[in-house]
């Protein structure tokens, strides 16, 4: 079964998320065994992500899925090494 997994960083003084990478244990296992995602699929499981977490604790350039628009941002969250 495929799944995903975030690392997050979380700044204490602002009570913000203020970092999204997927780079968890499970994304490097699914990585070593060649498990590819279809970019649709992909983008469906990281946009249900964003919509089931609370906004507040999210920086603002995540709100609004703006991360899409940076390229540096978009490939830390749907990282190119699992899309077919």
């Amino acid at each position: 079964q495929k799944s995903i997994g975030f690392e997050m960083e979380f700044d204490q003084k602002t009570g913000k998320i203020i970092k999204i990478k997927q780079d968890s244990w499970v994304t490097k296992r699914q990585e070593e065994k060649g498990l590819k995602f279809d970019r649709q699929e992909m983008e469906n499981y990281v946009l249900n992500f964003f919509e089931n977490i609370d906004q507040n604790l999210l920086d603002p350039k995540y709100h609004d899925l703006k991360w899409l628009d940076d390229p540096s941002l978009r490939e830390e969250i749907i990282p190119s090494s699992l899309i077919k």
